[in-house]
């Protein structure tokens, strides 16, 4: 029985040794068979886990908006708008909304072209102090001077903007072009950039010709009879010729040539500005 027992033990010994290297064998080749292939799918993933920051512009937007007070968000999405009203030419500046009816191109006609050359060789200039004419200093008290009633020919109709200090002045006719040369959108834009609350107004340009001896205060002659004169209306000045113009009219004398006696007015507001403005006597009767 000893020997049975010792032979049962050597076999079951050897069948010991024959089956660890079975399961070695065995659980080897299929651990590494099952394993890299699953390592291999893993690696084909990794492209698409990089392409996700191409998301991330709009994955950061969306918290940024959502976290948002409303009246911020508001003012957000309208600011673009604030800030380009609308789409200005090439080459020019973008107006705000308010002056953008003024820069409206128009209608290029001969009456325009010509006004736009304006034959003066003097121009009058009312102060609060008195009038003078061209570069003379000496104060004049009225000139004598033949107006053409005859719309953009003998008067041209126009808008004009001021600002700055001392004044700049702009004045088209066509809201193209200024006479200075510089475009009617540039001359908006210079002007809100040096004085935001500057604004168009109406205007009219008055070429005229002395009937007499236009003479100062002392009696020196400052212009000969003959002479070419202009002045153009500012802000304030539009109310007295419109009264004037409607003064021609009711007496029947639009579209001709009339005399008119010019003197100035003084001007002075609450806020203690002095200027002046030229004040129109029409002198020729009514028509008959």
């Amino acid at each position: 029985m000893n020997n049975i027992d010792q032979m049962l033990a050597d076999a079951n010994a050897q069948a010991q040794s024959f089956t660890q290297p079975q399961g070695q064998t065995f659980e080897q080749p299929q651990a590494q068979n099952f394993e890299q292939p699953q390592a291999q799918p893993q690696q084909q993933y990794q492209p698409q886990a990089h392409a996700q920051p191409q998301y991330q512009p709009q994955a950061q937007q969306a918290p940024v908006q959502g976290h948002m007070h409303p009246q911020v968000a508001q003012h957000y999405q309208q600011a673009p708008q604030q800030q380009m009203p609308a789409q200005a030419p090439a080459g020019q500046p973008a107006l705000p909304a308010h002056l953008q009816q003024f820069a409206a191109p128009q209608t290029f006609t001969m009456e325009s072209m010509a006004a736009m050359g304006l034959s003066v060789e003097q121009w009058f200039k009312p102060d609060y102090q008195g009038m003078t004419v061209g570069d003379h200093d000496a104060i004049i008290r009225e000139a004598i001077v033949e107006i053409d009633m005859t719309e953009n020919v003998g008067f041209v109709l126009g808008m004009g903007i001021r600002y700055g200090n001392p004044a700049v002045y702009h004045f088209t006719t066509d809201g193209v072009s200024c006479q200075d040369g510089m475009s009617w959108p540039q001359a908006l834009a210079t002007a809100i950039s040096v004085d935001p609350s500057a604004k168009p107004f109406r205007s009219v340009q008055i070429p005229m010709m002395a009937v007499q001896d236009v003479v100062d205060v002392d009696g020196q002659t400052v212009v000969t009879a003959g002479t070419s004169l202009g002045y153009t209306t500012p802000y304030s000045g539009w109310n007295s010729w419109l009264a004037f113009h409607r003064q021609v009219a009711m007496k029947g004398l639009l579209g001709q040539r009339v005399v008119v006696r010019l003197t100035n007015e003084p001007k002075k507001n609450a806020a203690g500005n002095k200027w002046g403005n030229l004040r129109y006597e029409l002198l020729t009767d009514a028509q008959a």
